[in-house]
């Protein structure tokens, strides 16, 4: 029905404006077959000019360092704009600073201010990088360390704590375990002074 061809098109336009096409305009075309009494529906799509990005501001940062995490994030004024692909290099950007040993950093689009007369979209982008911690590992060392760093939780769960130590020990003793060391023990601390912080 009328109803849910509506609900159509305003997905539709929804999803052009994710991807910066604001301008965008859907027209539903209906016709009849009169031998099979089905409706045929045709949606006629005019995506119109994409927007671009404007302006891209880090919040939580500031001077130098907002510079250089402003050009790794990589959203450069005129780029083309889309939802997807802006969180896309936030993530990637937040997951780039917990690989260098900012465990708990955290990246996230704050805002997306679209202005309707340039067709930009100005980004506010928050970023805490938190503090620096330094896994140490000591003791038998039949297993590589490349393959001990990938069992640790710390990445993928963004915080940094007694319990998360505790649950990152109980892996890397599973590494041991599958590698045929039944009796290992693995036990971790963290270090209550130290830039970076050590964990060991």
């Amino acid at each position: 029905g009328t109803d849910r061809l509506d609900e159509a098109q305003g997905h539709l336009l929804a999803a052009y404006a994710r991807g910066g096409f604001f301008a965008a305009r859907v027209t539903v075309q209906t016709s009849d077959d009169a031998a099979t009494g089905a409706r045929d529906v045709t949606f006629v799509i005019e995506a119109g000019p994409r927007a671009r990005i404007g302006r891209v501001t880090l919040r939580g940062v500031s001077g130098a360092e907002a510079a250089a995490l402003t050009e790794r994030l990589g959203l450069e004024a005129g780029n083309d704009y889309g939802e997807a692909a802006v969180r896309r290099r936030a993530q990637a950007l937040e997951e780039e600073l917990r690989q260098e040993g900012f465990l708990e950093a955290r990246v996230a689009v704050l805002h997306a201010i679209r202005d309707s007369d340039a067709n930009r979209v100005n980004l506010e982008i928050g970023v805490e990088p938190g503090p620096g911690y330094v896994v140490q590992f000591s003791g038998v060392a039949e297993l590589g360390e490349s393959d001990l760093r990938a069992r640790l939780t710390f990445q993928d769960a963004g915080a940094v704590d007694e319990t998360e130590v505790a649950t990152s020990a109980r892996e890397v003793e599973a590494a041991y375990r599958e590698a045929g060391f039944a009796f290992a023990r693995v036990s971790g601390s963290l270090e209550a002074e130290g830039d970076p912080r050590p964990i060991r």
